[in-house]
């Protein structure tokens, strides 16, 4: 169902649309930009970004609050990765010429 904003239907019709919805029994496809209205009526939504579909359950609010605690940890995990990296690779430009590790280094490049 898409809904023309919510600037263009009064607040009986709104109140009323949100009633019908909350006691629909069926699955019902919503697209709408007002977050009072999705907090009322969504039981679960599906995030479309980057080519893919994120599922969440809980009404908008829900959504935001796991959706940003998600991206924090997403942040943080690929910070960790990168700082591992730097790591690695200060450790491999320092022994990279050493005769001694020449072939231990050989091996851990092809591994990375």
């Amino acid at each position: 169902m898409s809904l023309p904003s919510s600037n263009h239907i009064d607040l009986n019709a709104l109140a009323w649309l949100e009633d019908y919805l909350q006691t629909w029994l069926g699955t019902l496809l919503v697209v709408s930009h007002d977050r009072a209205f999705l907090d009322a009526v969504a039981t679960d939504i599906v995030h479309q970004h980057s080519a893919r579909l994120d599922y969440y359950k809980g009404n908008f609010s829900q959504f935001y609050s796991t959706k940003s605690e998600r991206d924090r940890n997403m942040r943080k995990e690929y910070e960790t990765q990168m700082d591992y990296c730097k790591h690695l690779q200060a450790f491999i430009d320092k022994w990279r010429y050493n005769a001694n590790r020449g072939e231990f280094l050989s091996t851990l490049l092809e591994y990375f």
